[in-house]
């Protein structure tokens, strides 16, 4: 229990740091942008990688490659739905930032301080196609609500897509483990320093975009957000709890996915989109610290 606690509160120190840093006038808002740039350009794709060091497939595990797509699709279904009566920029807002979970820096060092491998394995299929949504599918159906976005084709979603270097590489390196291609074990060392800075980098980026003057109407957008997110992921875990033919530890998995707080890049792409990037900021900073209770929380009853 001590140590869910003190990995949770690392993880705020982070975000709170940036925040100070900010406050202080040592550090710009405007400088997210360069601490964004290095850990979408360098350090999640070193994660990525690092990830994938004894990565196998498991046709037992096939599942965890679909429900991201359920998950997902699900939240953009209520984004879209909830949102057509507050109008396109509203609808476009929702779409980027209701879905999109957070494996990599934040699931992922809970379940391998806490759960078998299997399960880290799992998350990773998890993710696989979780980063199709969180690192621009997303953002790509949310421009198409935008004033003036182009027409919505399949080609230039794809395009859009796949101009993501972190797409780039969690396609390479599915391509890899279909093929049983290892890579060579100096790739790993190499890249070891960058991939270790991916959580640091995340919850720091976070911290830089956080403000907390804001008013009702914003806060009340907030607390949509988190609650529609936490009441779709209970309801699934809870299915899939009753329905499927799962090992408790794989139920388990799948419920702290689809707990997981919000993709880090949300407040990010919601920039590029026009929207209100500082209330997404806000969202997944206080989604983290929900997420952070609910872990704790579970991991205790569940006596890992």
């Amino acid at each position: 229990m001590i140590q869910v606690i003190l990995k949770a509160f690392s993880f705020i120190f982070c975000m709170a740091l940036a925040y100070s840093l900010k406050k202080a006038k040592i550090l710009q808002e405007s400088d997210s942008r360069v601490v964004s740039t290095i850990y979408i350009n360098v350090a999640l794709p070193c994660a990525i990688i690092t990830s994938f060091r004894n990565f196998t497939l498991d046709s037992s595990l096939f599942f965890f490659l679909l429900l991201p797509f359920i998950s997902n699709g699900t939240m953009i279904l209520i984004a879209w739905l909830t949102g057509r009566k507050r109008g396109n920029e509203e609808t476009a807002y929702q779409i980027a930032n209701y879905p999109n979970y957070n494996i990599g820096s934040f699931t992922l060092p809970f379940l391998q301080s806490f759960m078998s491998p299997t399960c880290v394995v799992a998350a990773c299929l998890y993710d696989t196609p979780n980063a199709f949504f969180t690192l621009g599918g997303s953002y790509t159906v949310a421009c198409r609500f935008m004033p003036g976005s182009p027409k919505f084709t399949f080609l230039g979603f794809f395009k859009r897509i796949m101009s993501s270097i972190t797409i780039k590489v969690y396609t390479i390196l599915l391509i890899l483990t279909f093929l049983r291609i290892q890579l060579p074990e100096f790739v790993f060392t190499l890249i070891a320093p960058a991939a270790n800075a991916n959580a640091f980098l995340s919850m720091f980026m976070l911290g830089l975009y956080l403000d907390f003057s804001f008013d009702k109407e914003t806060m009340k957008k907030v607390f949509r957000t988190i609650g529609a997110r936490i009441v779709v992921g209970t309801t699934l875990a809870l299915l899939i709890a009753a329905l499927l033919p799962f090992s408790t530890e794989l139920k388990q998995t799948a419920a702290l996915c689809l707990l997981a707080p919000f993709g880090s890049m949300n407040a990010v792409y919601t920039e590029k989109l026009g929207s209100d990037y500082k209330a997404s900021a806000l969202t997944s900073s206080l989604a983290i610290v929900s997420s952070m209770i609910i872990f704790s929380t579970i991991l205790t009853i569940w006596n890992v």
